[in-house]
């Protein structure tokens, strides 16, 4: 996401590169405003935080998530108790 590598941004590295790609842009654009019809470019970043399967805020007490239903993960789990 934003064109940074997972080790990137797992390191922290992605600041200082977003940095460095924003700088670069905004030379490009005094050198050259008319080829940014909709005014300066600006470097995305990746999210502070991701998840696959986030809890909502009425699921976060709850020991299953709702949000996803597998069938057979109910009996796996019935499976060990036993």
């Amino acid at each position: 996401m934003a064109y940074f590598t997972p080790e990137q941004v797992f390191t922290g590295r992605d600041r200082r590169i977003a940095l460095t790609r924003q700088a670069a842009l905004d030379r490009q654009y005094q050198r050259h405003p008319e080829r940014f019809v909709k005014g300066p470019s600006r470097t995305t970043r990746p999210p502070e935080q991701m998840s696959i399967n986030p809890f909502a805020p009425d699921e976060a007490g709850a020991l299953e998530s709702r949000a996803v239903n597998f069938p057979t993960l109910t009996a796996a789990k019935e499976r060990k108790i036993r």
